[in-house]
């Protein structure tokens, strides 16, 4: 007969069928799961019914006695024992193991989405971007120095040794202000103090438009010099273009020699000093004697090379030379010319 009905040892049937198996089978045989008849040095396997009673629920039991005719088989009112657990046993506790595998599925599903959804909230607010930050009101008010050269003193008063000087245009910040005198920091963190007249506030370009202010409304004329610091005996032409231009000769960043020169003219200076410099040519509206530039729409070029102003000598054996140099520069394009000019910053070329 075949066992079609024969358990697996993973607790769940393969099929029904014409045997039982019983749960010892997938235990050690010295264990039982609740009341058995069967010891335990039978061996394991499907139990057979007993001879002459037919399948069903209940087992019908005959006997006879020694003497007299023998009686009608009776039956039982009480089902046979059970050597294990049954079909019912065993699909509770499929369906109790299939239940508790969804809860736990369930749980770690909702677990992994919680985790999943806090990772996503904390990445999108780590990529928000930080608003921006609005700049802090400088500790001080801000001044800048209107005169040539101030002085900084060490107490509030002409009285008081200067510790140091600062040019025009100088940035300063304001501690405190007591009789007409300024407690100012230097940019450089130097305290001192400088008379509340040569300061002014307000923006960089509204304090230079005052302090450049003309009172003189005369033009210069060309080959007019505005400051010289050194003389000498060379010679120095410019040929102006469409607009007026300002020429300087620097030395480092100070200014040895400026003049004008009006557009479509020339300008000679004879009194050039000895030495190598810096040529510098700006041009633009609303000129300003005091500050020496334009006011408005400064644009500045400059010989990329240095210029030598060298006297040299010579001599033929009876008689010595002296050589000096005449440069001649002209702005606008020739051809054939050999100077192209850069462009320098009007800073750069602001006393």
């Amino acid at each position: 007969m075949s066992n079609r009905g024969k358990m697996g040892f993973d607790g769940i049937a393969a099929g029904r069928g014409d045997y039982r198996a019983d749960l010892a089978s997938c235990r050690p045989a010295s264990s039982t799961i609740g009341p058995s008849t069967q010891s335990p040095s039978s061996a394991v396997g499907p139990v057979r019914p007993t001879s002459g009673a037919s399948r069903g629920s209940s087992s019908v039991s005959a006997s006879t006695p020694s003497n007299g005719p023998k009686s009608a088989p009776t039956r039982s009112s009480n089902p046979p024992a059970s050597s294990g657990m049954g079909w019912d046993g065993i699909l509770t506790i499929a369906f109790l193991g299939l239940l508790l595998a969804a809860i736990l599925y369930a749980g770690l599903t909702d677990s992994s989405g919680s985790r999943a959804s806090r990772s996503e909230g904390s990445s999108a607010r780590s990529a928000q971007p930080n608003p921006p930050q609005a700049d802090s009101p400088p500790l001080f008010p801000r001044a800048f120095v209107t005169a040539q050269r101030a002085n900084v003193r060490s107490g509030p008063g002409t009285s008081w040794a200067p510790v140091t000087q600062v040019d025009q245009m100088t940035e300063v910040s304001i501690i405190s202000e007591e009789g007409g005198w300024s407690n100012v920091q230097l940019p450089g963190g130097q305290d001192g103090y400088i008379s509340s007249s040569l300061l002014e506030r307000g923006t960089f370009q509204e304090v230079r438009n005052l302090v450049c202010k003309d009172d003189e409304k005369r033009k210069p004329y060309s080959g007019e010099i505005l400051k010289q610091t050194l003389t000498g005996q060379h010679q120095l032409t410019v040929n102006a273009g469409s607009q007026d231009v300002l020429v300087k000769l620097r030395q480092g960043t100070q200014t040895v020699l400026a003049f004008y020169v009006n557009q479509g003219q020339s300008g000679v200076v004879r009194s050039v000093p000895e030495g190598h410099f810096n040529l510098m040519f700006a041009s633009g509206e609303e000129f300003s004697r005091k500050c020496l530039e334009f006011m408005s729409a400064m644009q500045v070029t400059a010989d990329p090379n240095t210029v030598a102003f060298v006297t040299t000598y010579e001599s033929d054996g009876y008689n010595n030379y002296q050589s000096r140099v005449a440069a001649e520069y002209t702005l606008t394009r020739v051809s054939q010319g050999n100077f192209v000019p850069r462009s320098v910053s009007a800073d750069d070329f602001r006393e």
